[in-house]
């Protein structure tokens, strides 16, 4: 059941910072921001926290205006969220700002319904405090058209245990995350390691290894580990490299021929795929998402001491490399604000967007979501050195890759995962599948794709 919170904000401040000598207008924005889970409520309550900024900055400079907002938390759903956001968009009734996750800049561009934000961000050094490699996330057709609000990592996760029980000491376990960081251990170690622990009966076959049971972003970070090109820059059109999709079809394959990854690791439910891997018994290595910690801590192992538990069991670190001139990296999908191209009020719809670049503020975010905060500056902060998770994961931000922003995106991605896991399985071969790929894309996407 969708939980919608409608907020009126800031009408007090305003009063109160009302100057009686100068006429004052009241510009009224609204925004739809959308969790879908509680904790990220904040990306509604931030927005409130920009406009008092806002106000006072106005009072400074004399304006004769001063800003109001409305404010929408949707914990629906995306569908749901999506459906609602698009049929504002075409009933010419969209809010002044949206929020939603980035890879909405390509088809809402494309359809006129948001507005480029260059001129905007050019003009305001607030913007400047944005972790540079986030703007790739937001950037299509030579353009930006978001804010990021918020990151995510998705982390290459071990086991410290099952590591142990193959020899490693202590300080080899805790310093594997500065070897992936540096080059040192790729994603051959992965597979050496993976095989070594099947043949020592630390773990059984096939649990050497873990992606994700079903279909998600995770699987474009391989394919970006071997240094594919997703989206021309310039025509916009996504890219398809036969050759790299069979060194990233030859990695899974050798992972399965070797005992390292279960062919049947593909439609595993969720609840195995975490009970397993958080208990850190049974699974060796894992790819994950940093909001994992959480819903592990509070969940799978809650029983077993939570956070503390995962503290002293599970390790975390960059996914390793595969190609010396990529490195590791990891892959995110940042949560970005968005100003309706009907708005009539662009201009301050993007200063109180500018206001909410503020550490004191983003705070309050990636406090209560575990995610890495979006700022380089909020890293000083009291709060962040002392959260144990975020600090360590931080970083991740800065070798963020992403999944390119096309409206045909899902058909590529629904391709490329059929086949991924016709290899698995057994059915492909790795060069068979690269083909094959390349085969279907073009059949399906036709002029959107490029194969090359």
């Amino acid at each position: 059941m969708a939980f919608i919170r409608t907020t009126m904000l800031a009408t007090a401040s305003v009063a109160l910072l009302a100057a009686p000598a100068i006429a004052q207008d009241t510009i009224t924005l609204e925004a739809w921001t959308v969790g879908p889970d509680d904790p990220s409520e904040p990306r509604a309550d931030n927005l409130e926290r920009a406009v008092e900024a806002l106000n006072g900055t106005l009072e400074e400079e004399g304006a004769d205006y001063r800003v109001e907002i409305e404010t929408d938390f949707d914990t629906s759903d995306w569908d749901s969220y999506r459906r609602r956001v698009l049929l504002s968009f075409e009933s010419g009734d969209a809010p002044d700002i949206v929020s939603s996750a980035h890879i909405d800049v390509a088809p809402w561009s494309d359809a006129g319904f948001i507005a480029p934000l260059d001129s905007y961000i050019d003009g305001n050094d607030r913007f400047d405090d944005i972790v540079p490699a986030l703007w790739d996330a937001v950037t299509y057709r030579g353009s930006r058209w978001a804010i990021p609000q918020d990151t995510e990592a998705r982390p290459f996760y071990y086991s410290k245990p099952l590591l142990a029980e193959l020899g490693w000491s202590d300080e080899e376990i805790d310093g594997l995350p500065d070897r992936i960081e540096s080059g040192d251990f790729t994603w051959d170690d992965v597979i050496s390691v993976g095989r070594e622990a099947v043949e020592a009966g630390v773990v059984e076959e096939g649990r050497g290894y873990w992606h994700r049971p079903v279909n998600g972003p995770d699987f474009w970070q391989f394919m970006l580990l071997h240094g594919a090109t997703l989206q021309d820059p310039e025509s916009g059109n996504l890219v398809y490299d036969p050759e790299v999709g069979e060194e990233v079809f030859a990695m899974f394959e050798t992972m399965v021929e070797e005992g390292v990854l279960t062919p049947d690791i593909n439609g595993m439910s969720w609840n195995d795929f975490h009970a397993q891997t958080s208990s850190g018994e049974s699974v060796l290595f894992w790819s994950g998402g940093t909001w994992n910690w959480a819903e592990w801590a509070t969940g799978q192992v809650a029983d077993r001491g939570g956070n503390e538990y995962l503290q002293e069991t599970i390790g975390f670190a960059l996914q390793p490399q595969a190609d010396a001139d990529v490195g590791p990296l990891t892959l995110s999908q940042p949560h970005s604000y968005m100003i309706s191209e009907s708005s009539e009020h662009k201009d301050v719809a993007a200063r109180v967007l500018a206001h909410a670049q503020d550490p004191e503020i983003e705070r309050h975010h990636f406090l209560t979501t575990l995610r890495p905060p979006v700022l380089q500056s909020s890293r000083e902060l009291a709060e962040f050195e002392d959260d144990w998770f975020i600090s360590r994961i931080a970083y991740m931000a800065d070798y963020s890759g992403f999944q390119p922003l096309h409206p045909s995106l899902g058909v590529y991605s629904e391709n490329y995962y059929r086949v991924l896991t016709a290899v698995e399985q057994g059915e492909f071969d790795a060069a068979m599948a690269a083909e094959i790929l390349a085969e279907e894309l073009a059949g399906d996407l036709g002029d959107a794709i490029e194969i090359r």
